[in-house]
């Protein structure tokens, strides 16, 4: 989101001054950031897929938790959270 933020800005200066080094600046930052965007997609198709190669994608907390526990640990205490239904 910063990587956007500053990509928007860089292209709000170009366009403002209509100097062309700013253009390239917001245009190379913009490839950088759609690169980047391709290697995390990438990254969580293969662990999707339970791929042999894993991309490092920087998860940690409890983004990473997914991919540790099983399925029954991770909806454990569903059933008695706020807004769910004991009998339909």
């Amino acid at each position: 989101m910063v990587g956007s933020a500053a990509r928007f800005a860089l292209t709000g200066v170009a366009e403002l001054t209509g100097s062309g080094p700013w253009e390239a600046v917001a245009g190379v930052l913009g490839l950088v950031l759609a690169l980047l965007a391709l290697y995390a997609a990438l990254g969580f198709v293969l662990e999707e897929a339970d791929h042999p190669v894993r991309l490092p994608v920087l998860r940690r907390g409890d983004g990473i938790k997914p991919l540790r526990d099983d399925l029954e640990e991770q909806v454990e205490g569903i059933a008695r959270a706020a807004g769910v239904r004991q009998q339909l």
